[in-house]
């Protein structure tokens, strides 16, 4: 018979060996609901949550590459058989910081919010200085004349008497930080600002200087005011107005709807036939990525979303893009963004007219599109719907077009004119894929869990409980027989 003690220690190890075995299924079986569990804390925006702090300011450091055209020829631009020349300058690199200001939580599971970025320019990682002479297209007396192109001809006559007086030239030269974030006066625009919108023929916003970045730095209502969801309810990030509008003016039916990701969550489950939405405040419109392949970012898997037909087309391709053009629609790979731009020609495309229809870099010199260089791509852990990898690159042109009645531009060729072209690219960090890969593999990592602790009970009950009771204690005659011949051996009494 064993002794009590031998009871007592094996009845403790059955009693772990149970826990353990109960632990490990309850793990596997319910691996789902605890990866659920565990998603609803980190994919909901609360004042409290985990994701808040890195929605609010982003983790992360993020630059700005800034490339300008230089226009090398500007005089022969009436000459038919010298084509526009452009030489690349820059990058100008900016460091950046983006915070989210003015948090309202509305109670239908929805947060509103703007933006407010900050950009200091980085000598060290940039290719030039601010101070770098830079030749372009006049953006405003070509907004003035783009506006006034459908007057009657007595109009544009008085139009042109006026553009000759004030701004006689087709092309200005300024400073790279100038047509950046700190302008210049601009004559046409002072009077413009003096003097109604119909004289003018453009609805210039009322700037005392003009650059592209201009009044953005620093701005708290620049790119204007979001409403998303939270994820309580719904899909988390997705947006539901912008500026207070859940459809826009500035393109017809469908294409005008304020839909997609506000740009930081994404859907999960994505798949290779998944379209990845998200609005772009600057160009007034929702943008769509198309799958491309599977890639690797530091040991994670990834899918690649890319700009593709459902981007780049204007109708030719993808019928329903045909209410994106305003006017006439544009070959394959340049948007039109006129409205949202003031009503300044702007079309924006890929850097160098990547991926754009030939013609676009045939009636120019100076483009040499690169994949690796201009394309626009964002890479996805697809389960979660984490960004691992974004590479976002958007190139600004302006339509150079010949105008009847307006002498300054009566003769010039049609052309899209290279202005600049912006990059900002983020790659999540080392530590942060670890992170994604624990989430990815969380119910493999359950199911193994779980068989551990369903193996370990089996050894604990096969090695423990066995070795606790081979050796029962010994009564006292059995000792003393141990004993006795010990004492004999070694002079010692027992």
């Amino acid at each position: 018979m064993f002794p009590k003690q031998c009871f007592r220690k094996c009845a403790l190890f059955c009693g772990i060996t149970i826990s353990f075995i109960v632990l490990g299924i309850l793990i596997i079986t319910f691996r789902a609901a605890i990866y659920k569990c565990i998603i609803s804390k980190i994919f909901v925006l609360q004042a409290d949550s985990y994701t808040f702090d890195m929605w609010k300011t982003n983790p992360l450091p993020m630059t700005l590459k800034l490339f300008l055209f230089n226009w090398t020829n500007p005089g022969e631009v009436l000459n038919s058989s010298v084509k526009p020349h452009f030489q690349q300058m820059g990058p100008y690199t900016f460091d950046e910081t983006k915070e989210k200001v003015n948090i309202t939580w509305n109670d239908n599971n929805t947060v509103s919010f703007y933006h407010l970025k900050r950009w200091w320019f980085n000598q060290s990682k940039s290719n030039g200085s601010l101070n770098d002479a830079i030749t372009s297209i006049n953006p405003t007396s070509l907004s003035s004349s783009y506006g006034a192109r459908n007057w009657s001809y007595f109009l544009k006559n008085g139009l042109s008497i006026f553009l000759s007086s004030i701004a006689p030239s087709l092309h200005v030269t300024h400073t790279a930080g100038q047509v950046l974030f700190e302008g210049y006066e601009d004559s046409l625009m002072n009077m413009a600002n003096r003097m109604p919108t119909f004289i003018v023929g453009s609805s210039l916003p009322n700037f005392d200087k003009f650059g592209w970045f201009y009044t953005r730095n620093n701005s708290e209502t620049y790119e204007g005011h979001f409403n998303m969801d939270v994820g309580l309810t719904g899909q988390l990030g997705k947006l539901y107005s912008w500026k207070f509008m859940q459809h826009t003016p500035y393109f017809r039916d469908k294409c005008g709807d304020v839909s997609g990701s506000a740009g930081e969550f994404f859907p999960a489950n994505l798949n290779k036939e998944s379209l990845v939405n998200f609005f772009s405040p600057d160009l007034c419109r929702y943008m769509q990525l198309e799958y491309e392949k599977e890639v690797d970012v530091n040991g994670v898997l990834g899918y690649k979303y890319v700009a593709g037909d459902r981007l780049l087309d204007n109708g030719t391709k993808v019928p329903d893009n045909k209410c994106f053009c305003n006017d006439d629609c544009m070959p394959y790979g340049v948007l039109d963004v006129s409205a949202c731009r003031y009503g300044t020609p702007a079309f924006v495309s890929l850097p160098h007219f990547f991926k754009a229809d030939p013609y676009y870099g045939s009636i120019i010199d100076g483009m040499a599109p690169s994949e690796d260089l201009h394309d626009f791509y964002m890479i996805f852990e697809p389960k979660t719907g984490m960004p691992l990898k974004v590479a976002a690159r958007i190139q600004v042109n302006l339509l150079l077009q010949p105008v009847d009645g307006i002498r300054l531009f009566q003769n010039v060729p049609k052309v899209y004119i290279p202005v600049l072209w912006f990059e900002q690219i983020v790659t999540i960090p080392s530590e942060f894929t670890i992170f994604v890969s624990l989430l990815k593999n969380f119910e493999s990592i359950c199911i193994a869990a779980g068989i551990v602790c369903i193996l370990c009970a089996v050894v604990l009950e096969a090695f423990c409980c066995s070795r606790a009771c081979n050796k029962p204690i010994l009564s006292r005659e059995h000792a003393l027989k141990e004993i006795v011949p010990l004492t004999e051996k070694t002079g010692f009494e027992a």
